[in-house]
């Protein structure tokens, strides 16, 4: 731990009272506190740098003046370094075995111990040596240094296991360690490589989950498939076509799409007919949720526009004829239509249970308040009950939204069947009422659904969704925001693969009865 190490170290290590005013010289921010400067000598610190510091190898010689260093974020800090000469035996050239000689002596910083207010670095001196007679130039390495940074062993350790502990931001984490964000961003990418480089999953799957996301702006999207029992990612690709389902089937292998019983996806039909072709034995299984989806979105909210445009041209040529009761009375129900998108397309239990808690609410501050006579504070105000009985008088004034919300129901009750005789019977009736209505809105649903009848049944069967694959766009929709986007495409991918192994629930879906 970076704050522990600061602990160890001697009582005269911290940050010097006079350099608050270079900061300020340099318009940054002032430090938080002002102690003595480091002034060791050699043989104090070799005492440090061998135990405390873990420098192995290193002579050291003193130390240079503190220096205010600013990040990219305004923050000003102040490094301490300490120098010291690399202790090395004079190496035997590898050609010919003579006794190399010194060429050259050179010098390298590395960052060494951070802390959210100051760092300390490590020059270290080193020497080239030169064999005198085939030429030959090598040079010792730095033991503590960590290979491929420019850093020891420790700061890299010490940032390493922030981001796999704490699960704290790039930024929280640079903060922390006193260091730039885009290094701990580096260095985080190094560690998912290295664990999740293959992206492989643990496991064989048995039943999964396939969908797209928006990976930018600009209708970029990319494909996703989840292990429906443990909810992880087990592919990550970009693009959502035909060519990245089959990829995955590529990726997988024959041996590990054979285990693999149902695959739960929308009405996409480039994945569908991917399935359909290369693994004639997974069953495909439409998610009711997204019938309904498609329902609410082709029928009842068609609907209702074109009852609120219909009623614009009723108030208009009410207005026309100065029929100015009439037009007042159109304007009304068209504001209660417009206000109604919720009322609709929620179903009753949810509208029960808000009426429930609206009502406790009320009666909460009737009892708080108004009850003594005192005025309600400012932001709170009486939460907006009758959600049903709104709902009931806006079914009653117009018949095609009533037709649209019965059929609506019929269409839920069907697909809540478990029983796949019965659920594809009460589709078909569904299907033969909604042709016989005439209402054209519905045209769109019956065609679907007798397109998809065979994997809108299997959910009888199996009882799967793609509620892990949502919760996973979810994530990754609340985790781009968070991040403000990523220009690198392999990291956010790394990630989205790191944050879907923190689910630890895991579904049973070895039998219908343990499906649902």
């Amino acid at each position: 731990m970076p704050i522990l190490y600061f602990w160890l170290l001697p009582k005269n290590v911290g940050i010097p009272v006079e350099d608050n005013q270079k900061v300020k010289e340099k318009g940054g921010k002032p430090c938080y506190v002002g102690v003595t400067t480091l002034n060791v000598t050699g043989a104090t610190m070799e005492q440090y740098s061998g135990t405390m510091l873990h420098l192995q190898s290193l002579r050291v010689k003193g130390n240079l003046a503190d220096r205010i260093e600013t990040t990219n974020d305004g923050r000003s800090l102040v490094v301490q370094t300490i120098v010291g000469d690399l202790v090395e035996e004079s190496p035997v050239c590898g050609g010919c075995g003579r006794s190399m000689h010194v060429s050259d002596t050179r010098s390298r910083t590395l960052k060494h111990l951070g802390l959210s207010f100051a760092r300390i670095d490590v020059e270290v001196h080193y020497k080239v040596y030169r064999c005198p007679v085939c030429g030959r130039i090598r040079r010792n390495a730095i033991p503590f240094k960590a290979k491929g940074h420019n850093m020891t062993w420790l700061f890299f350790k010490d940032i390493a296991d922030a981001l796999e502990r704490d699960r704290s931001t790039i930024s929280n984490i640079a903060d922390m360690m006193g260091t730039n964000r885009n290094i701990v961003r580096m260095l985080d990418k190094e560690r998912l490589e290295s664990i999740y480089g293959g992206m492989e999953p643990e496991r064989r799957p048995t039943f999964i989950g396939i969908d797209e996301f928006s990976l930018h702006k600009g209708h970029r999207y990319a494909t996703v498939v989840v292990d429906l029992c443990t909810g992880h990612v087990i592919f990550l690709e970009e693009g959502s076509t035909k060519a990245q389902a089959e990829h995955f089937i590529r990726r997988m292998g024959s041996d590990v799409m054979k285990g693999i019983v149902g695959v739960s996806m929308d009405m996409n039909a480039q994945f569908s007919s991917v399935f359909e072709e290369l693994c004639p034995w997974i069953k495909i299984v439409y998610d009711p949720f997204h019938i309904i989806k498609h329902y609410n979105d082709n029928v009842l909210t068609e609907i209702r526009r074109g009852e609120q445009r219909r009623l614009l041209e009723g108030i208009e040529k009410a207005r026309k004829e100065k029929d100015w009761p009439l037009a007042k009375e159109l304007k009304l129900s068209h504001s209660v239509l417009k206000r109604s998108n919720f009322l609709i397309l929620a179903n009753r239990t949810t509208l029960k249970a808000r009426d429930e808690a609206s009502k406790a609410h009320n009666l909460m501050l009737y009892e708080t308040y108004e009850r003594k006579g005192l005025p309600l504070p400012d932001g709170e105000r009486k939460w907006r009950m009758c959600g049903e009985a709104r709902l009931k008088g806006i079914l009653s004034s117009n018949e095609r939204i009533q037709a649209a919300y019965v059929f609506r129901e019929m269409l839920q009750s069907a697909l809540a069947c478990r029983d796949p005789k019965v659920m594809e019977l009460s589709l078909e009736k569904f299907v033969s009422v909604v042709k016989a209505s005439g209402i054209p809105e519905l045209e769109k649903v019956w065609r679907m659904l007798e397109r998809r009848m065979g994997g809108i049944v299997t959910h009888a069967v199996f009882h799967i969704s793609n509620g892990p694959v949502e919760g996973t766009n979810n994530m990754i929709k609340t985790f781009r925001r968070q991040a403000y986007g990523f220009r690198d495409t392999r990291y956010f991918f790394l990630k989205i693969w790191e944050r879907s192994r923190r689910r630890t629930k895991c579904r049973d879906y070895s039998s219908p009865q343990k499906c649902a």
